[in-house]
């Protein structure tokens, strides 16, 4: 895959690659994501260093959990959207970049052991003013 930067068309651009992959391809990116989820990041956008510490500085437990979210959504080939304001030089004199997440996600389960998802995940990233 070719790297995009890390801006609402090219996390659209990602997710289109990634959606057209093997079940058994686009599983090992899901568990990479759960895994090492900054590296993975790192790994498929072009990222400005000051975007590599910020990531680096977001509570661990919420990155944890907007990885284990985009895991989920991707294995499942569920719409991802990424919610990021053009960088402007407002931002710099701002509090910094705040990052959350809302979601429709829903797993399911069988008797049977066969499981699917649904839903989607928008992953929001605000420069406060």
């Amino acid at each position: 895959m070719e790297k995009q930067p890390l801006t609402n068309s090219g996390f659209t651009a990602i997710q289109a690659e990634l959606y057209i992959q093997s079940d058994a391809e686009l599983n090992l990116q899901a568990d990479e994501i759960k895994m090492d989820f900054i590296g993975w990041l790192i790994a498929h956008f072009e990222l400005q260093p000051s975007q590599i510490i910020f990531l680096s500085e977001v509570d661990p437990r919420v990155l944890s959990f907007i990885a284990a979210q985009t895991s989920f959504a991707v294995s499942h080939r569920l719409r991802i959207k990424l919610d990021k304001p053009d960088y402007t030089s407002h931002a710099e004199k701002g509090k910094g970049k705040v990052m959350t997440s809302s979601n429709t996600l829903k797993a399911l389960s069988d008797d049977e052991g066969d499981a699917d998802g649904e839903g989607s995940l928008t992953i929001h990233i605000q420069y406060p003013s």
